[in-house]
């Protein structure tokens, strides 16, 4: 395996020559500025193709073991955490490490390669967590969102890469990763892929013709406040930002939530955990109202719809396995327009999908929050309409107060899945799989969960977590 080892090496020893000093850095040596965190215990440890591989905590891998290739897996982490081929100087010391026939030699020196990746080359790693993350969450690039103000008239822009520059700033800076979602300050910087420097800047800051996302600086809440996240994914009803928030972020499709008890329902087996017909559908009773003498329906620009249109969707049965789930979510960010801008009055800045596409209303979603006859605000109160999940708090829509854009997120930092789904869309990253969720690259629970508790245990810190995945006895067999 050695000879064969060798082989590889000279055929990618000339690329590397070309390519391995891109970043201005040259060879990154010996100098690390933390610990190895690596353990070395288990020299003799074996894949084991019929279970679950290795632990994330065994040690270093046998060079007799067919599967390993410590020089493909410094290449591909090159690529990965620097964006170029790892320096010739690398790619020689690593070879003579392997040659020595001591695979602790081979991996305390691959471990110091990788850590140098994180820790001592900011300008390369930061550029890549921002390519990261902007492939991630889709969205960014040089060019801004223009779109028109909910009043049909005011032309605003907004940025799409602050997003993308947010999480991968949170990287960068050694931050908790549940600041995504719970962050107040700074969570709109931008990133100069020139200089590698992030600009910090709140997302409520209007800049030129960009009015911020009007969030009270307490009220903020990283990604699900940010203006260009918003308008990224702007849609009827706003499904498509409670959509992605689930897909980025708990890496699967709704239906979000099952029960442990699902209940056969004439034809359909319906397994949501919120009850059945909880949200608005054409079922006696269970139906949206409106009462165009008090509050008509609006479209943009101000203009009253003329005559009045009854429409609603009808959520039935076998839609409700996802509704239920979806319509208790999605209004809280329905109050953000095209552009990401919430409205002053928290009334819904998202369409209808009724004739003449109105601004939707709350009891289009949920039946409960029908107005009443005499209650003549533009958006009147639901309280407790709203939750991340059926077993999690719940919270307020409509009324005059800021919403609990917290709450929601701090219900979401503490669901262990969206921990799990930062690992899993990681290590899809490191082996160069595809999207977990559109291309179905499942990482099963008992590969990912050790990696996920170690980067739990460390408060939730990315690199930390990179580092331990990158230099694990698993990663460096092909």
């Amino acid at each position: 395996m050695v000879n064969s080892n060798r082989h590889k090496t000279l055929l990618i020893l000339g690329i590397g020559a070309a390519l391995g000093a891109c970043d201005g850095t040259g060879s990154s040596g010996n100098n690390v500025s933390t610990p190895i965190s690596q353990a070395h215990a288990d020299d003799t440890a074996q894949f084991n193709p019929g279970g679950t591989g290795l632990s994330y905590n065994v040690g270093s891998a046998t060079l007799s073991d067919p599967t390993v290739d410590y020089m493909l897996a410094l290449r591909t982490a090159s690529l990965k955490l620097r964006g170029n081929m790892p320096a010739l100087d690398e790619q020689l010391r690593l070879q003579a490490a392997i040659d020595s026939g001591n695979p602790g030699d081979a991996q305390i020196l691959y471990e110091s390669f990788i850590q140098s990746m994180i820790y001592n080359s900011p300008d390369t790693f930061n550029r890549q967590m921002f390519h990261f993350w902007r492939n991630t969450l889709r969205q960014g690039g040089p060019s801004k969102l223009t779109a028109r103000f909910s009043n049909g008239t005011t032309t605003k822009t907004v940025d799409l890469d602050t997003a993308p520059a947010f999480a991968a700033k949170l990287v960068a800076d050694d931050h908790d990763m549940r600041e995504l979602f719970t962050g107040q300050q700074n969570t709109c910087p931008t990133f100069n892929l020139q200089t590698a420097a992030f600009t910090p800047a709140d997302c409520n800051t209007a800049t030129g013709t960009s009015a911020g996302n009007n969030v009270p600086a307490a009220n903020q809440a990283g990604v699900l406040t940010n203006p260009g996240f918003m308008a990224q994914y702007y849609s009827n009803f706003g499904f498509r930002r409670a959509r992605m928030i689930q897909e980025m972020f708990a890496c699967t499709r709704y239906p979000a939530e099952l029960s442990a008890s699902p209940q056969q329902v004439g034809p359909y087996l319906y397994s949501s955990p919120w009850p059945q017909g909880s949200v608005s559908n054409a079922q006696q009773g269970q139906q949206a109202q409106f009462n165009y003498t008090v509050r008509p329906r609006m479209v943009r620009g101000g203009t009253v719809l003329n005559p009045p249109n009854n429409e609603a969707v009808d959520f039935k049965t076998d839609c409700q396995n996802c509704h239920t789930s979806l319509n208790h979510r999605a209004p809280l960010f329905g109050v953000f327009d095209e552009v990401g801008f919430r409205d002053p009055n928290n009334t819904l800045m998202v369409t209808s999908t009724a004739s003449g596409s109105p601004f939707a209303q709350i009891q289009e979603y949920l039946y409960q929050c029908n107005p009443t006859a005499t209650d003549g605000s533009p958006n009147p109160k639901c309280g407790q309409a709203l939750a991340w999940r059926f077993e999690t708090h719940r919270i307020d829509v409509g009324g005059t107060a800021v919403p609990d854009f917290q709450g929601f997120a701090a219900d979401m930092a503490a669901d262990p899945q969206v921990a799990r789904c930062f690992m899993i869309r990681a290590w899809n990253n490191a082996y160069s799989r595809d999207d977990v969720v559109n291309e179905l690259a499942l990482v099963p629970t008992n590969v990912i969960q050790d990696l996920t508790d170690y980067f739990v245990a460390n408060n939730y810190n990315y690199k930390k977590a990179l580092l331990k995945l990158y230099t694990s006895a698993n990663y460096v067999r092909f």
